[in-house]
Order: structure tokens, then sequence, then C-alpha cells
């Protein structure tokens, strides 16, 4: 029943329901609209999975759906899911649960290796947590996921961001590996003379050709190894990415 004052009820005032009642219209803080947030618990230990449900379930804005001991047994429609991973391989259950439902997915006590960070993050989880993290930091997780937002400590975002820079030099080592074996024998001999500091005109001049033909070939051999500028190239022969293969010597 709303709050009355003289008898009347208060413009704007919410309704008083019992503290712990689920009816309740909980919202949560800067999550769209304040809407109710439908949480799923996976643990195999009893005593975290109801302590974290009893704790969670009397907080605004959250409505414990359901608790269990199988990640392969989520019933209803949960919103999100937080998933304890520390009774399973984390890479093999993270990638499993997400392959199984449209909940976004918190880990908890995610060992902080960057192993088991990478593999969550590379299985499509919405936030990862390790065992240092504090019931406020799976609050803050919650809301954040609803926004699609995934937080992360400073030391989960280092170790992402080397793992993106370190897929990004396999990408562009496939690349000029794929394109140096593609390029033809005149594109080496121009190559290998950039390399050598000639410009196009001088590299005209060595191989006897036309400038236009230079510039065209040089056109090509950016093109098949990925990169954008010359200097590029000539520190791609530098490091033996490429270049003709020198016979050993006996």
């Amino acid at each position: 029943m709303a709050e009355l004052r003289d008898g009347m009820p208060i413009e704007g005032a919410e309704a008083r329901l019992p503290a712990g009642d689920r009816r309740s219209p909980r919202r949560v803080a800067n999550s769209p609209g304040g809407a109710v947030v439908r949480v799923h618990l996976i643990s195999t230990v009893a005593l975290l999975r109801e302590g974290l449900a009893e704790v969670l379930s009397r907080r605004n804005g959250i409505d414990i759906e359901g608790t269990g001991a199988d990640p392969d047994a989520v019933p209803g429609t949960p919103a999100v899911i937080v998933l304890d991973v520390s009774g399973f391989d984390t890479a093999e259950v993270a990638a499993r649960i997400v392959g199984r439902t449209a909940a976004r997915v918190i880990a908890v006590n995610v060992p902080a290796s960057e192993v088991d960070v990478i593999a969550c993050a590379e299985a499509g989880l919405g936030c990862c947590l390790t065992p240092e993290a504090s019931l406020d930091d799976l609050l803050k997780a919650i809301a954040s996921v609803e926004r699609d937002e995934a937080p992360c400590s400073p030391w989960t975002a280092a170790v992402l961001l080397r793992r993106v820079a370190s897929l990004a030099s396999e990408r562009r080592a496939s690349v000029v590996e794929a394109g140096a074996a593609r390029l033809t024998s005149r594109e080496l001999d121009i190559v290998e003379l950039v390399e050598q500091g000639l410009s196009n005109k001088e590299i005209a001049g060595e191989l006897c050709i036309e400038l236009p033909t230079v510039k065209n070939h040089m056109h090509r051999i950016l093109e098949k190894l990925g990169v954008r500028r010359r200097g590029e190239a000539a520190a791609l022969v530098r490091s033996g990415a490429v270049g003709r293969a020198v016979a050993p010597k006996y």
C-alpha cells in the first residue's frame, strides 16, 4: 500500500513491501530502465551457492531465479548466470555454458592466470572475476553486463590487451608469409633494393626498367605483404621474413 499523509497517498511514493519479498519492484542502480535482473547461480559448492543466493536476494534489483550445481541444467530464462568455475575446467565449462544459453555469463573464482582469463574471454563470457573479487565487484558486474559492458580489473585488462596484440602479430605474420610466397622474382629484386636504401628512380636504373614499372611493382609488393609503406617492406627484408633463401655454406 502506498505511503499516506493525512489520509492521502503521497504522489510518487513507492509501495512498501516486506524486506526480502521477491515480488517487490526492485531496481538495479544504473541498469537499463532500472529493471529487475533475473539471476541464476551455479556452483558445485552448496554452501557458497546457497549463501550467495541468500545475500543477493536481499539486494534491490536482483531476483534469484534459481540455483544449481549443473551448468547444463539452467531452468527458466535468466538474464544473468553467475558461474562458479572452481569445480570445473575453466575453458571447457565456459565454452559449454555459453553455447547453451542466451544469458550473459559472469564467471567467478576464475584462477588468476592468463590462460584461464583468456579462455573466458574467448568463450564469450560477459565478465570474469578472480577469487580476490568482492561482493561489491559482483554486484557491479551484474549491473554492467546488463548494459552490455564488461567490467574488469586493470590486471585482466592488461592480459586481454596482450592477447589482442599477440593475435594481431600472428595475423600480420600469416599475411606476410603468404604474401612473400607470392612475390615474383622481379618483385624480390625490387624489395631487396628498397632495403638497401635505393629510391624508385635508382632501382629503375639498376634493373634497366622504366620508373612507372618500378612504381607498379612497388604497389603490388606492398599489397601482397599487407603493408602501407616502403619502410615496412624493407623492415621485413631485414627481419628475414621476406627475401630469397640463402643456401647454407658447407
